[in-house]
């Protein structure tokens, strides 16, 4: 949709964040990207290519525990952002 305005992409996420179906996902870069799974999971965030990879593994609800007693708070959701280097980049560089 090239005629699209880019002030009206922002908007709609905006709108679709408020309502709850997608979730920004901040990182150590200068922009944001959005996630249609709004369910806790995790993402690993390659140093090298930006790529943002879903990973697939249990929830760590048994952290949400140990950070609310320890600390006096009440957890309602986290997000867990793991960094290195991807597949792809790693035999790029034949590490």
């Amino acid at each position: 949709m090239p005629r699209i305005s880019i002030g009206t992409v922002y908007r709609n996420l905006m709108v679709l964040e408020q309502q709850g179906l997608i979730v920004p996902l901040y990182y150590h870069k200068d922009y944001v990207r959005y996630d249609a799974i709004v369910d806790n999971h995790y993402h690993f965030v390659c140093n090298n290519c930006d790529k943002v990879e879903n990973l697939s593994m249990d929830e760590l609800l048994e952290l949400n525990k140990q950070i609310a007693k320890r600390h006096g708070l009440t957890i309602d959701n986290h997000r867990l952002y793991f960094y290195g280097v991807c597949k792809d980049c790693k035999v790029v560089k034949g590490s």
